[in-house]
């Protein structure tokens, strides 16, 4: 079996269960059967590109990821419902959160009101 079938599977399995999906939840996700599914997932099938490409797509993740590409490269993936929002912080250190989506523009309205209290202070107004 080839490293490629066993790292795309690897990854495929690695985000339904950060998601918290079901092989049937996924696959209905990515317009396939869970039988096709658990057979990436095991090694035991591989896609064709475009169909990598597609998934890569439907799940918000470089298709380099999925194809075996180093893993540091690759942003968290998205979960359905949610936001991704990283915030560097002044170590140059950078934290993820996942926000709910109707929450994300009270953050964003959080996040402008600290900013600037942070430059009147700096303006010492």
């Amino acid at each position: 079996m080839s490293e490629f079938k066993l790292e795309f599977g690897r990854r495929l399995k690695s985000i339904r269960k950060q998601r918290k999906m079901s092989l049937e939840e996924m696959a209905a996700l990515l317009g396939t059967s869970k039988q096709v599914l658990s057979r990436y997932e095991t090694g035991q099938r591989t896609p064709k590109v475009t169909t990598a490409r597609e998934y890569a797509e439907q799940l918000g993740v470089p298709l380099t990821y999925l194809l075996g590409e180093d893993e540091a490269a690759a942003p968290e993936p998205s979960v359905p419902g949610q936001e991704t929002i990283t915030i560097i912080g002044k170590n140059g250190q950078s934290k993820i959160y996942h926000v709910p989506t109707e929450k994300v523009d009270l953050m964003q309205r959080f996040m402008d009101f600290m900013a600037d209290f942070v430059q009147d202070e700096t303006d010492g107004t």
